[in-house]
């Protein structure tokens, strides 16, 4: 008798799961009707939550109504829309996405920015451009990490402009940005943002973007790095050069390691001198 509760209970289980699955993957087309119908209701909440459901049940049914939503009076349900339209990434939201990069409210710019580098066009990127001088620094990070993703070349000198915001938030991103894109042009900002700037975090991220161009004009910075006065900045410096693997780099890690007096940043910068000799002989 128990194992047949189980059973049951088990099958029951599974039918609901394969069921919830067929609404979460759009296969639910009822669903998709009914939300699409809740984007003209009066109240906020319902729109709201509408255009979030539009957004996740995967159906391109709703992309015309939610380009049609990114016109609420509501900000939020503006807001959402955008998000769910990057979701669907509905190449013919572009445009209207576009228009939104001027909303009046900040979050519905930053939810139109995402969007756009999710859908991928390249025809974002001026007005992209244009959204790193906003007001707003999360609307600044987001237009930068979009160009990044969007691998927009044209985009280089003002994300190296970037790079000197006055939000340190604006400028780790500007340089994870430069990284992706991965331009050699980006190599003397990025180089001057690791020994100039006066957050950490903005260094290590400039180090890592530094690694991804792999250009031997990227070792002079990096070999200053390894003096910086914060270890892990340092740490990160030893492991790049580690990675990079030219053995033109261990002489400025021996003479690193003679002067350090952290033991264990002198382990790693063993194991680094290690990993390069070994991937020379290979």
């Amino acid at each position: 008798m128990l194992n047949k509760r189980f059973l049951i209970a088990f099958y029951l289980i599974l039918i609901f799961s394969i069921g919830l699955s067929c609404i979460v993957l759009g296969q639910g087309g009822g669903e998709v009707d009914k939300f699409i119908k809740d984007l003209s209701s009066p109240d906020d909440d319902t729109r709201h939550s509408a255009a979030w459901a539009l957004g996740n049940l995967g159906n391109q049914k709703a992309v015309q109504p939610l380009i049609k939503a990114l016109s609420d009076k509501n900000e939020n349900v503006r807001a959402i829309s955008a998000e769910s339209l990057g979701k669907l990434k509905a190449e013919e939201a572009v445009e209207p996405l576009i228009l939104r990069l001027e909303d009046p409210n900040w979050a519905v710019r930053v939810d139109a920015a995402s969007a756009l580098a999710k859908i991928g066009d390249k025809k974002a990127v001026p007005p992209l451009i244009k959204l790193l001088q906003d007001e707003d620094e999360t609307v600044r990070a987001t237009a930068v990490e979009a160009l990044g993703s969007l691998k927009a070349t044209s985009a280089i000198e003002p994300l190296c402009k970037a790079l000197k915001d006055p939000e340190e938030r604006v400028r780790q991103t500007a340089a994870k940005a430069l990284g992706d894109i991965g331009d050699p042009q980006a190599i003397k900002p990025l180089g001057e943002a690791l020994l100039k700037d006066k957050d950490d975090i903005v260094k290590i991220g400039a180090l890592e973007s530094l690694k991804k161009i792999k250009s031997k004009e990227t070792y002079q910075y990096i070999i200053k790095a390894l003096n910086d006065n914060n270890a892990i900045v340092r740490s990160v410096a030893v492991n790049v050069l580690s990675i990079i693997g030219d053995k033109s780099c261990i002489t400025a890690l021996e003479k690193r390691k003679a002067i350090e007096e952290d033991p264990e940043m002198k382990k790693e910068i063993d194991k680094a001198i290690q990993t390069i000799e070994k991937s020379s002989e290979n």
